[in-house]
């Protein structure tokens, strides 16, 4: 293993270096300290060197709602599409000539500007590691322009003596190109184990769209060589979940049930709607080898502590946070213990004032004027989630445990277009705007369109520019689709098509329909374009400009998936 310390420093002798090397050479951290990097008041400083090329490689790789859940998408895991590329790193003075890196991250925190990395430090030479870690997660926070939820989740988690990783941040250049500030977070491996367990034998899994429910068992991804690929316990917990038997004694069997309420709680107190119970999404499974219980642990948090979330009863859709608050004597359990969470690690001026440490604490990194706004609505969510929750702990609403649903082809669309930019803003009755020719099939044959127009500007929503058809089925019913396309106006070439990836693709162009009627005035998500295509012959992006071209898609919607 070759490492070195790369701070400017006086010269010293070869024995003087070694030294220098082991004491840190007075460093905020010690790179053999397993601990170090993660002090919660210090800022990492890492810079990342790798062949432009390799760059521009890894930033464009991506995934897509196409990719990752069409076809018969719950029959596996989902797929990891991102390779490693060599590089080298430092980390606060202290190098590393030959790592692995990655992208990160599953749909919604891509980017091409600032992608997540999943830094893998001994892929190419055996033994590499800093900090007694030999891999490192940098996750962008795109996600979360506050950049601190998923710290502050993870620390409320630990403070409710719960497992969950350890976080900071971390200031990253890549080839000199300062890229911001990126939130660093303990990856859930072996060594987590060891510290969080006492052992590291037992089975780990990620769990991504994956339950104790038939349809959700094959996304179960094993983390370590000696997990049980078969899912012996998993699929045992199902049965049993299943039978007749006491869910209560059903659960105190296979899990850490104190930890396990303490668990369903901590992602109720702290919205995270996209974890375990609220999504079946976003956490890991572990089953520790003495006991043979289950344990939970948090993941991917930056979603939390949304103010528009505030309203939000306990989260039901994971199957065992289902049982236990669809039958009163669990649902009683559990609501004891989100009230003693409440008043224990839930004190509004504590975490407010750790808040206010983070902020501070990047504010010695970045102008944090632009967080503001989004630090005042997480404020926001920690002052009064304590009294919107309180009044729904004794009735809440317990909702279906949702069905298993993949992307399946259904249609197609192809339209050639002239219109000009800013006309989706201004124009009253988009159904009457622009020149437009379009076929359309969808499920059993032709849609027939009453009329159809087509607008192209900035969307009113969220100001990201995309054309929209809007196509009347039915004048009495008010009943329309909305086909749109998102596209970011600089990949534009006269000529050149911009490949359509689906909802949540980063770096192409990404599109559905939309559907609405009279008796349903608010738009609702009808399907999805993908695997298609956007081409202009004539583009601008001033108002009035000529936007001239040809859309051609498949589209796909949701299909349930039986098991």
């Amino acid at each position: 293993m070759l490492i070195s310390r790369m701070a400017p420093v006086a010269p010293v002798s070869p024995i003087g270096l070694v030294v220098l090397l082991l004491a840190g050479c007075g460093g905020t951290v010690d790179a053999f300290d397993p601990d170090g990097n993660f002090e919660p008041d210090h800022v990492l400083q890492v810079a990342i060197e790798m062949d432009e090329a390799d760059w521009d490689a890894l930033r464009h790789q991506s995934r897509s709602f196409m990719t990752e859940l069409s076809g018969d998408c719950m029959a596996q895991p989902f797929t990891k599409p991102y390779t490693y590329f060599h590089a080298s790193i430092t980390v606060d003075g202290y190098h590393l000539p030959d790592i692995g890196i990655r992208k990160k991250g599953f749909i919604g925190s891509q980017s091409t500007e600032k992608p997540g990395f999943r830094l893998n430090l001994d892929e190419f030479v055996s033994g590499a590691e800093l900090f007694g870690k030999d891999n490192m997660t940098l996750n962008n926070g795109v996600q979360d322009p506050a950049l601190i939820r998923q710290c502050l989740t993870y620390d409320r988690f630990r403070a409710a003596g719960l497992p969950a990783p350890r976080c900071n941040f971390a200031r990253v250049s890549m080839n000199g190109r300062d890229l911001g500030i990126y939130v660093h977070v303990e990856p859930i491996k072996r060594s987590f184990l060891r510290a969080q367990f006492g052992s590291d034998e037992g089975s780990l899994y990620e769990g991504t769209l994956s339950d104790f429910r038939e349809g959700f068992l094959a996304t179960y991804e094993p983390k370590t060589d000696v997990t049980d690929l078969a899912l012996t316990q998993v699929r045992a917990l199902t049965a049993a979940l299943e039978s007749s038997e006491s869910k209560r004694s059903v659960l105190e069997r296979f899990f850490d049930f104190d930890q396990l309420l303490s668990h369903l709680a901590m992602e109720t107190i702290t919205g995270h709607w996209d974890g375990y119970a609220g999504n079946r999404n976003n956490y890991y499974l572990y089953l520790h080898p003495d006991d043979g219980k289950f344990h939970l642990i948090p993941w991917g948090a930056d979603g939390t502590m949304r103010k528009e979330r505030l309203e939000e009863h306990p989260y039901s859709k994971g199957a065992v946070a289902h049982h236990v608050l669809k039958r009163p004597e669990l649902r009683e359990a559990f609501a004891e213990r989100t009230r003693t969470l409440l008043d224990s690690i839930w004190v509004e001026s504590e975490v407010l004032a750790e808040v206010d440490r983070m902020e501070a604490l990047i504010g010695t990194e970045i102008d944090t004027e632009p967080l503001q706004p989004a630090l005042e609505g997480l404020k926001a969510y920690i002052e009064d989630r304590r009294s919107r929750l309180e009044r729904r702990l004794d009735n809440p609403r317990v909702e279906d445990m949702p069905s298993a649903y993949c992307l399946a082809e259904t249609g197609q669309i192809e339209a050639h277009f002239k219109t000009t930019w800013g006309s989706l803003n201004n124009n009253p009755d988009l159904t009457r705007a622009g020149d437009l020719e379009i076929d359309m099939e969808w499920g059993e044959g032709p849609t027939r369109f009453v009329r159809a127009g087509i607008g192209a500007g900035y969307s009113d929503d969220d100001g990201r520019p995309l054309i929209a058809i809007v196509g009347l089925l039915d004048e009495a019913r008010g009943a329309m689709f909305i086909p749109f396309v998102h596209f970011d106006p600089n990949q534009v070439e006269a000529g050149e098509s911009i490949s359509i990836g689906g909802l949540g693709v980063e770096g192409g162009a990404s599109g559905g329909i939309l559907y609405r009627d009279n008796a349903r005035p608010n738009l609702s998500q009808a399907g999805f374009l993908g695997e298609g295509s956007l081409q202009f012959d004539r583009f601008g992006a001033g108002p009035g400009d000529p936007v001239e071209g040809v859309l051609e898609s498949k589209i796909f919607s949701w299909q349930e998936q039986r098991p």
